[in-house]
């Protein structure tokens, strides 16, 4: 098999070359084309659409292939028009009547992935095949484990026959791909529910995706199941089946509208219903943000790709079709959340995989509420990005399970061998503005609860907490290098958390600064020490918050986080020894999803009664003064082992005196 594999590739690497060839009429026989013709060619090799010529060829391929199987394998005649695919004439397969037929649909499909995990480039009549994940990233595909698909489906349809009779169940593949979820989907309902397998195909399933390829490879392992197959069938399969973008409804708006779905016509035996019943998705995941690479061979690629994030943002914002998910960066898996939504009827069942951002993100937090208390959250199991669920994506993720209407309650939680509930009134208590759900355990969760009954730096009126003052390119002309003022450039970089290290010999010309800033900071900040802290802080370390002082002459680039108090300098005494302690780094790691320490982040973390803070009492050991520290916040001895035993050197063998902290 893998033979005949990578024979179709080369095969299909000629295609492509010829219809270069054709495309930009040249000759296989020149031995130079022009800079400006290589780069137009590699510029297509990079898009994403059914403009690329490798797409085109691939297609074709597939297509053909496809053909071939079903008018041998089922004497289906030419005028089936519903279901023949479009495919170039010129395209050779006489060389597979050698193929079993059976074959044919499992090697179409890895076809496919292989194609989605290439990138072509073209050089001097050369057309070269790598690795890359460029294809797969842009289509926002991602393989869905067969255990995870298993799970997900017979859940899904198990929870939407709690209200819905088996004769009406009506199921869809969201972003089906070439239907992981739609196969089990199959298996499930013929051996759990008994049901046949064309009523299944013909009534109860259904599956829409923007891949056109992967969507044809859909049908034809489709009817390789049946040993026979009428029009009624066929009829049924390109009907349920359908090549659209659903995140893009009744439009005409953008310029691949002729695939945007249309309520009125697409799937309409459902929503003459309400809608589906049961969804299951692994939707894609693509931020509609351009990372543009500087490269002369690119520029056309890039230009176009701007152009057409530009105007899906634009639609997305701006149409009315969405209302949750347009916060921020637009991602379309949380767009593909609230489509779904839109297409499920009420009391139907959703079970969708998606990046754990969903429940801790703060731009996801319109939509996140959304499903919070106007539907009624089931079940949430948590992935970290080490369990490597996807070869692509490297991130955390969760599985949940959702039925719309209602409210949530008590939401159970899964991570590990871990299991609770969480009830939303505890979310609410923990999460009042944005009510995430962090990736933590139970006996996080009841830290948590017993940290917010405590204020917010937030809540305190004169406590200050700002980036620094100094935008290193606002201001770039006032920073000078080697000069020595009175006034020191702090960056970032030289923050550590017992004191400043000096590494840039930095500067600022104080006048032409001040003449610039608010009357506000000259009055609050300007000549005052502060606690400061790096803003970028790589996620990944163990301690994320590292708090010093400056001194009253350092000005403060935007590279710095800084608390000031309008009070006194006893208050950022304290402030530093609550804000290095290891249970607020632990509270601010629970929610911080990205390498920047951001200030709405920081003006999150509780801070104890600071008239009633002693500092004078922590004259222990720094695990003696940790603990005393998590006893202040309310913390049982089990809670604080839970904060304090995973923390390195910090035994009581190896204690410090914290003198120069307090």
């Amino acid at each position: 098999m893998e033979k005949v594999i990578a024979f179709l590739q080369d095969y299909e690497k000629e295609l492509i070359v010829s219809y270069i060839l054709n495309e930009y009429k040249l000759s296989q026989n020149e031995n130079a084309y022009s800079d400006d013709t290589i780069h137009l060619i590699n510029a297509n090799l990079h898009l994403t659409d059914n403009t690329n010529l490798a797409f085109k060829a691939h297609r074709d391929l597939i297509g053909g292939l496809i053909n071939y199987y079903t008018y041998n394998n089922f004497s289906i005649e030419h005028n089936a028009e519903h279901f023949l695919l479009h495919t170039n004439e010129n395209i050779k397969i006489e060389i597979l009547k050698c193929l079993k037929l059976e074959d044919i649909p499992y090697i179409v499909e890895e076809l496919h992935i292989r194609f989605l995990n290439s990138q072509f480039s073209y050089s001097q009549g050369q057309l070269n095949r790598a690795k890359s994940k460029h294809y797969l990233k842009e289509y926002g595909a991602v393989y869905t484990l067969k255990r995870i698909t298993n799970e997900m489906v017979d859940k899904t349809v198990s929870n939407a026959l709690k209200n819905t009779d088996l004769k009406d169940l009506k199921c869809l593949d969201f972003a089906s791909g070439t239907g992981r979820f739609y196969f089990e989907a199959i298996k499930i309902l013929r051996k759990k529910y008994s049901l046949e397998l064309k009523d299944i195909v013909c009534k109860h399933l259904y599956a829409v995706d923007v891949d056109e390829v992967a969507l044809n490879i859909l049908k034809c392992k489709v009817i390789s199941l049946f040993n026979n197959i009428d029009e009624d069938i066929l009829l049924s399969i390109s009907r349920n089946i359908l090549h659209r973008n659903a995140l893009i409804p009744n439009t005409s708006l953008l310029s691949n509208s002729n695939i945007s779905f249309d309520f009125s016509k697409d799937f309409k035996e459902v929503f003459n219903v309400g809608g589906f019943s049961a969804i299951f998705s692994n939707p894609p995941y693509y931020l509609l943000k351009v990372n543009n690479k500087k490269s002369n061979v690119l520029n056309g690629y890039f230009t176009n790709l701007k152009s057409k994030i530009k105007s899906e943002i634009q639609f997305f914002k701006t149409s009315g079709v969405y209302n949750y998910s347009i916060e921020g960066m637009l991602n379309y898996y949380q767009l593909s959340i609230e489509m779904i939504l839109k297409l499920t009827k009420e009391n139907g069942e959703i079970g969708i995989i998606c990046p754990s951002s969903i429940f801790a993100d703060l731009t996801a937090s319109r939509l996140r509420k959304f499903l919070l208390n106007n539907n009624t959250l089931r079940f949430i199991r948590y992935y970290r990005e080490a369990s490597n669920l996807f070869d692509n994506v490297a991130q955390s993720t969760v599985i949940f399970y959702l039925k719309k209407g209602g409210i949530s309650d008590k939401i159970k939680i899964e991570h590990n061998n871990d299991k609770f509930k969480v009830a939303l009134k505890t979310i609410n208590k923990v999460f009042d503005k944005n009510q995430e759900i962090p990736l933590i355990d139970e006996v996080g969760w009841s830290i948590l609860s017993k940290l917010s009954g405590h204020k917010k730096i937030k809540d305190y009126t004169f406590i200050r907490n700002k980036r620094g003052e100094l935008d290193l390119t606002q201001y770039k002309d006032c920073i000078l290098k080697g000069e020595k003022t009175d006034y020191r450039l702090v960056r970032g970089n030289m923050i550590k958390e017992g004191g400043l290290v000096d590494k840039n010999d930095e500067f600022v010309s104080i006048d032409d600064f001040v003449n610039r800033k608010s009357k506000d900071f000259i009055e609050s900040d300007l000549n005052k020490s502060r606690l400061i802290c790096q803003q970028i802080s790589n996620v990944d370390l163990r301690k994320r918050l590292k708090f010093t002082f400056s001194e009253p002459r350092d000005i403060l680039a935007n590279s710095c986080n800084y608390i000031n108090s309008l009070r006194s300098f006893d208050d950022l005494k304290k402030l530093h020894f609550l804000l290095n302690s290891e249970l607020l780094n632990w509270r601010f790691k629970v929610t911080s999803s990205n390498n920047h320490i951001n200030n709405y982040e920081l003006d999150e973390l509780p801070i104890l009664n600071l008239e009633q803070l002693d500092l004078q009492s922590f004259n222990g050991n720094k695990y003696e003064n940790e603990m005393q520290i998590c006893k202040l916040y309310g913390l049982n001895e089990s809670e604080i082992n839970y904060i304090l035993d995973k923390v390195p050197n910090i035994k009581l063998e190896e204690i410090k005196l914290l003198d120069e902290v307090i």
